[in-house]
């Protein structure tokens, strides 16, 4: 799968590849550790392709949040859509699964980037599905395997009467490992969309089982559901990336993140739910409360100077930071570069977004796919 990992963005992939590895190996369950489960999502990435389900925050949004580590060595490269995204409502997939197997439910939904990501997965996060749907044009570049292996063409029978083909036959072969496989696929409108399976059990029939995951696959605007409302947002805020995981012992967690831009390509806004119990926000744990709102422990960080007197740029330095913990069942983390500062500066900052937020709960039947409003 496509690795979007870089210096800017918390390595998800790498959490999930490390997840894949100690299935593997047999260990015990991983603890919702995020540092822990990033180190060795980390070391993982380096032997073997990682899983995607990237939740792309900027670092600069991420105060005290893992810095990622960039791809290199034998990681694998991305796979890039070629020509310009297409632009679309990020509360608006383009496609859901159909028929799933027995025990398979969506746990995470990505719509932070070109490519649209569905992931469904048995409880404890594999085996896997990953579905990515890529922006109209041409077919993305096939990028690398497992071992910086080339990925490369293999023919496959068509899905649902149109053009497909592996990437790598399914196992045995190069790039490839125990039940893992790839398959590309166009939809009707003529985009690419790319299916993975990982972690099969043995015995798992590959090619048999994508294929019919593949046909199932809708593609028609589907709305996505957040647990969230947000009142009287600047007008020169717009959301341009939304990310939900919903299986608490996935090495992911549950949270969900909204990304909102003052500009055409910047990240000034992110608002972060994220359930305790599964989900600590942070790799080390919550930032210690320092404050109090509403009667809820909280931590506020006032936007100060981007480096130190030794002219090192801090983590998390300039930013605007209000968590506020244990809301509804989940902890709310509101951060804002300068930029996104100064437009919520009119109706109070962080504060007065706080006030006007409402946090809808963990049962995803109280959510709503009309969270800006």
């Amino acid at each position: 799968m496509t690795d979007r990992t870089s210096h800017d963005t918390i390595d998800l992939d790498g959490l999930r590849s490390g997840l894949h590895d100690l299935a593997e190996a047999s260990v015990p369950p991983i603890r919702t550790d995020l540092a822990d489960v990033r180190a060795r999502g980390a070391r993982a990435r380096r032997r073997r392709r990682a899983a995607r389900a990237a939740v792309p925050l900027a670092a600069g949004l991420a105060a005290a949040a893992v810095i990622a580590v960039p791809a290199g060595g034998d990681g694998h490269r991305p796979s890039v859509a070629s020509g310009r995204p297409a632009a679309r409502d990020p509360l608006t997939g383009p496609a859901t699964f159909g028929a799933l197997p027995a025990g398979y439910r969506v746990t995470i939904t990505d719509d932070a980037s070109g490519t649209f990501q569905l992931t469904a997965a048995k409880k404890g996060g594999l085996p896997q599905y990953v579905l990515s749907v890529y922006p109209p044009g041409r077919e993305p570049a096939m990028g690398m395997m497992r071992g910086a292996v080339p990925a490369r063409r293999v023919p496959a029978g068509k899905v649902n009467g149109r053009a497909a083909h592996w990437l790598q036959p399914p196992p045995p072969g190069a790039g490839t490992a125990a039940g893992e496989a790839r398959l590309r696929f166009q939809s009707p409108d003529g985009r690419w969309a790319e299916l993975e399976l990982d972690a099969a059990p043995a015995g798992t029939d590959l090619a048999a089982q994508i294929h019919r995951v593949a046909a199932g696959v809708r593609f028609a605007p589907a709305p996505l559901a957040v647990p969230v409302r947000l009142r009287d947002l600047p007008a020169g805020l717009r959301l341009i990336g939304t990310s939900v995981s919903t299986d608490a012992t996935s090495g992911i967690g549950w949270r969900t993140v909204l990304t909102f831009s003052a500009a055409t390509r910047s990240r000034d806004l992110t608002v972060t739910l994220g359930k305790p119990a599964g989900d600590r926000m942070w790799a080390g744990g919550r930032r210690a409360p320092n404050t109090t709102v509403d009667g809820h422990a909280a931590y506020r960080q006032a936007a100060g100077p981007a480096r130190t007197k030794e002219g090192l740029t801090r983590v998390g330095a300039g930013l605007d930071v209000l968590c506020v913990y244990e809301v509804t069942g989940t902890d709310v983390c509101l951060e804002a570069t300068p930029k996104g500062s100064a437009l919520l500066k009119a109706t109070g900052g962080l504060p007065g977004l706080y006030a006007r937020t409402t946090v809808l709960g963990t049962d995803p039947a109280r959510w709503t796919s009309a969270p800006l409003g």
